[in-house]
């Protein structure tokens, strides 16, 4: 078996994993039956009792795939563990929950607890495999000494920490670790849990993040604090202190991708700071570790059409679009240049490639497509401010059959409905400017 080693929590914030409801179980209610779960478990054969005697090595991460050391304390291993099992992830259940019982701390009948009711769930799964039954019965047998400090103090704490946890009462979860003297990093993890609850305000939010950094956490909590902490002050306006701890998160990354995607969110904070070019810059240092980075590269052309860089945001929107892999990817690339094109005043560059989108649309969408409706509306604007009215029109009318079409297709008639009417009352304008009052009417009402 492979060894590979891994810190938790993971650095990235949606991978990371939540204590929440479904991530812990109650013991106590299972261990009034556990005897009658034990029938055909303890009728086991002179040959099964000594495998029985075999090392937890045979029982815990029998995978070909590779383990993970992972460096925390056992309970975090534990609930780490518990996470696995009711997420139906067996193996790696079993493997966390096997490092737990190597510590050999406060956790350790709690860890083979959970380790006899994974194998009484697999057996139950399984019954024919007779590797769960010998594995369950060996923590069945390893469980015995430990039954009578079900009732500890210990015991009591732990439980009501897991109610704690169970519940998302986090704050009540926090002072109970604190009496426990559980680890900093838990009791960090804690905070961490109460500062993304969806009911905390923002500055409750805030201050539970300080917290959390302020209990030196494991890396990958602190860059998770961090970006939570970016989010919270962007949202409330606060680009300053945000970037303070996009720089202070960004110290603290080590994966390329995750480095690019933080300079992209620097570009966004000092476009929110109406700092252009030092958003210019934040994206050149992504792209110097990623040059090619399809967000990068999309931010950095967007960009230089806001500096007015019109021809250099077209090259790169250019050279995206030779390397587009997919007709959708390279829709979006025309319809992008077409509105760089429309509003930089080049109506004739912006009607060849809102042309060329609506011959992809019309391929890969159909012809009667919305999508297609729209680059009609979009070509009728062109049209309008050059005073062509008659091409106007035409592409009006086109797009108001697209959407006659649709609208006897769906059942929801409403927004369809809506599209035509504007549709009809723009064809009715276009009439009025050439003159054609009657038409003009005939169109409004």
């Amino acid at each position: 078996m492979k060894t590979r080693l891994r810190i938790l929590p993971n650095s990235n914030r949606d991978n990371y994993k939540r204590l929440d409801k479904k991530s812990t179980f109650s013991f106590r209610p299972r261990l009034r039956s556990v005897k009658s779960s034990w029938t055909n478990v303890t009728e086991l054969s002179e040959d099964d009792h000594r495998r029985d005697e075999e090392s937890d090595e045979d029982a815990i991460g029998t995978s070909n795939e590779i383990t993970e050391v992972v460096i925390c304390q056992d309970e975090s291993l534990y609930y780490l563990g518990i996470e696995e099992y009711q997420n139906k992830r067996f193996e790696k259940a079993i493997d966390y929950l096997g490092q737990a019982l190597k510590s050999n701390g406060n956790y350790h009948y709690l860890v083979l607890w959970s380790l006899l009711n994974i194998y009484i769930d697999l057996k139950q799964m399984e019954p024919d495999t007779m590797s769960h039954r010998r594995n369950a019965k060996r923590y069945f047998d390893k469980l015995r000494p430990h039954v009578s400090k079900l009732e500890s103090p210990l015991k009591k704490s732990a439980l009501a920490l897991e109610y704690f946890v169970q519940r998302g009462e986090w704050r009540g979860a926090i002072e109970l670790a604190k009496k426990m003297e559980a680890s900093s990093s838990q009791i960090a993890c804690f905070h961490y849990q109460r500062g993304i609850d969806a009911n905390a305000s923002t500055a409750l939010s805030i201050e539970c993040m300080s917290k959390c950094l302020a209990l030196r956490p494991p890396v990958g909590l602190v860059v998770a604090a961090h970006g939570e902490l970016i989010k919270l002050y962007a949202k409330s306006g606060n680009y300053t202190p945000a970037l303070e701890h996009h720089e202070e998160r960004l110290g603290h990354l080590k994966d390329k991708e995750d480095i690019t995607k933080a300079y992209c969110e620097e570009g966004e904070l000092y476009l929110a700071l109406d700092d252009k070019e030092s958003a210019l810059v934040a994206l050149e240092k992504g792209l110097k570790l990623k040059p090619t980075s399809k967000i990068l590269l999309e931010a950095k052309a967007d960009l230089l059409f806001f500096l007015d860089k019109v021809d250099e945001s077209l090259a790169l929107h250019e050279d995206r679009l030779s390397k587009a892999e997919t007709p959708l990817e390279k829709s979006k690339c025309l319809y992008t240049m077409g509105r760089i094109c429309h509003k930089s005043g080049r109506r004739k560059c912006a009607i060849e490639y809102y042309q060329r989108e609506l011959q992809i649309t019309q391929q890969i969408l159909g012809e009667t497509h919305l999508e297609c409706s729209r680059i009609f509306h979009d070509l009728a604007k062109i049209a309008d401010e050059a005073c062509e009215y008659d091409e106007t029109i035409c592409y009006l009318k086109q797009a108001l059959e697209i959407e006659g079409w649709n609208l006897a297709q769906v059942k929801d008639k409403g927004h369809i409905e809506c599209l035509m009417r504007d549709t009809q009352k723009t064809i009715g304008k276009v009439h009025f400017k050439k003159g054609d009052f009657s038409l003009a009417l005939k169109e409004v009402f």
